[in-house]
């Protein structure tokens, strides 16, 4: 498109404006066009839980004093129930990130995530295995329409006898795209 309309002739009693004037003009036009043009649509998605707390200590253990702890360590309640909303009936992925000071967290332990799986849940893809946190966000599972309760579980590894005591905290992001 440019190169024709650099190419073309000065416009009769036009002073100044040869053909690259008129092509940046053009140009300008068709931006702002294309920005007009590109709308996205969005899509919510809501947390509902409060903090997860788990005390790992000796009912842990895989058999009594002496020995190291079961690994994986896994939640049997879930951590938080997810709302997916606005989506207007569109297709959508749910990504997700580790958020925080990573460095405070015991080196070798990693978080995992997946999907409860209900009944509520028919019709999402993915995310029945669990998935490790990174500070990247990443694809967990991906559905259409809105959905009321999407249950998450979350997995320890890594955890051993020589994971020193402590509390230690994360942040989880989610985020929903539609494309």
């Amino acid at each position: 498109m440019s190169a024709s309309l650099a190419l073309a002739p000065r416009e009769d009693g036009a002073r100044g404006r040869g053909a690259p004037a008129l092509a940046r003009r053009a140009f300008r036009r068709s931006v702002m066009l294309l920005f007009c043009v590109s709308v996205a649509r969005a899509a919510d998605v809501s947390v509902l839980g409060g903090p997860w707390f788990m005390s790992i200590g000796t009912a842990h253990l895989e058999a009594g004093a002496g020995t190291d702890f079961l690994s994986p360590v896994a939640s049997d309640v879930f951590i938080a129930v997810l709302a997916i909303s606005n989506t207007g009936g569109a297709n959508w992925s749910l990504r997700i990130a580790r958020e925080g000071n990573e460095a405070q967290w015991p080196a070798g332990v990693s978080v995992s995530l997946r999907r409860g799986g209900g009944s509520a849940e028919a019709g999402i893809s993915d995310g029945l295995t669990y998935r490790t946190l990174t500070s990247d966000l990443q694809p967990f599972f991906s559905g259409t329409g809105d959905y009321a309760s999407v249950e998450i579980l979350v997995r320890l590894d890594g955890v051993t006898v020589q994971t020193p005591p402590g509390f230690f905290s994360l942040a989880i992001r989610y985020a929903v795209e539609v494309p």
